[in-house]
């Protein structure tokens, strides 16, 4: 446990949680509620691992990582932009693009796109840097509560403009994530579109039958 290992180490629990930390992120340790923190390889990886079962794992991603705004703007999405974001034509949306970076190291694993519900568009106008979750800054100052997120993964070649944000290869492979969060009513709150250039972040689940 933390408890053990602080006391073994001479270190306080919250080194021990930095450190377990650390090494999830360099692909060395994994996590799994339920099962617990075991040892997944004695080589680090270059990449950045995350594992998703729970809200709760968005919230630890999001403690490891921070978002780095560069573009703001109000966008009434139409067409194509309405489909992939899963809307009605014309709604209007906040959207923020910026990198995502593991805290303590200096190139950025990918780019995104958060498109926040327009009534809620006040609430992280201006925020330059996200620590946490955008999608609890939402809840903390609306009142209103996240009840689902759907998740969906695509395998896709790097566009110009990213590929030259990202210092990396135009049309080399990348892993585009797509996050939906609803409210209550499955109102959209709440899309965040990540795309991650290969060989810089990695996926992991895992399935138990019941």
């Amino acid at each position: 446990t933390e408890f053990d290992l602080a006391a073994d180490l001479g270190v306080s629990r919250q080194t021990v949680r930095q450190a377990i930390q650390r090494l999830r992120q360099q692909g060395l340790l994994s996590a799994r509620k339920g099962v617990g923190t075991r040892v997944e390889s004695r080589k680090s990886t270059s990449s950045y691992q995350f594992s998703l079962q729970s809200l709760t794992e968005i919230f630890q991603y999001a403690s490891e990582t921070v978002f780095e705004v560069r573009e703001e703007e109000d966008v009434a999405v139409r067409g194509k932009l309405a489909t992939e974001l899963g809307c009605r034509p014309g709604r209007v949306f906040h959207r923020l693009g910026g990198f995502r970076r593991v805290i303590g190291e200096g190139n950025p694993i990918g780019w995104v796109d958060v498109w926040v519900d327009g009534r809620y568009a006040s609430i992280v106008k201006g925020v330059r840097v996200h620590r946490s979750a955008v999608f609890s800054l939402i809840e903390r100052h609306s009142g209103e509560n996240v009840v689902e997120v759907t998740q969906t993964i695509h395998a896709v070649p790097l566009t110009k403009s990213l590929a030259k944000r990202l210092d990396a290869i135009p049309g080399e492979a990348a892993l585009q994530v797509t996050r939906r969060y609803f409210s209550t009513g499955r109102r959209i709150v709440e899309v965040a579109i990540s795309t991650f250039p290969g060989g810089r972040f990695g996926y992991s689940m895992s399935l138990n039958r019941r």
